[in-house]
């Protein structure tokens, strides 16, 4: 069993979900899957795209900017462009953390061949401490956007079904929303939780809903 994942950090944003994604590698590894870890330079299209055609991953997770027809990796060079290469994600389940993907691309892949894809049809926020931006694991802001997405991967490499990490993940979001809707939350709570409603209304998955690996 395999697991490729795609790791840019060309930009605070992406080096956030590159920190926060170490713990989804850990495992994996201990779940005994083979990870492919495209980080950093590896994240970029030819050397993404012959690996999950040599190697033939299972599982997929993409970290980096996107829109409704492109996922991108390493300083922003497409990876997954819709109508040219998405038929690679064949036999494949997809958690893509990137922005607006599943409005499209998604689809198209699914209709490619590829088992199941979660995503987002909205862009994916997260709120950043500025003072924290060189220990992403450490800021408070983004920890509860970044768990609850986590939690995909994690129920995947648990064995759930593509619908079920996605109801896990969307459970976290609502303990995270109901942790900071409390008398104690801290006062940035105000500025965090539209988005996480924002997040937690836009994730989706499409394709089949009992994939799993």
């Amino acid at each position: 069993m395999k697991f490729l994942i795609t790791r840019p950090d060309h930009d605070d944003t992406v080096f956030y979900l590159h920190e926060f994604s170490k713990e989804l590698i850990e495992i994996a590894k201990e779940k005994g899957l083979k990870v492919l870890d495209c980080d950093r330079k590896k994240a970029n299209r030819k050397t993404v795209q012959q690996m999950i055609q040599e190697q033939k991953p299972e599982l997929v997770m993409f970290n980096g900017h996107g829109n409704l027809t492109t996922i991108c990796g390493q300083k922003n060079e497409a990876l997954i462009k819709q109508s040219e290469n998405e038929e690679i994600l064949n036999e494949k389940i997809i958690y893509a953390r990137s922005c607006s993907t599943a409005s499209s691309l998604g689809h198209s892949s699914v209709k490619n061949g590829a088992k199941a894809y979660i995503g987002y049809t909205e862009d994916f926020v997260f709120l950043i401490d500025n003072s924290r931006t060189a220990s992403p694991l450490k800021d408070e802001f983004a920890k509860p956007f970044l768990t609850a997405s986590n939690q995909i991967i994690k129920s995947l490499l648990n064995g759930r079904t593509a619908l079920e990490a996605h109801q896990r993940s969307q459970n976290v979001f609502g303990e995270q929303i109901e942790a900071l809707q409390k008398s104690d939350a801290p006062p940035e709570a105000q500025h965090m939780l539209p988005w996480l409603f924002w997040d937690k209304t836009s994730q989706t998955i499409i394709g089949d809903k009992n994939a799993q690996i």
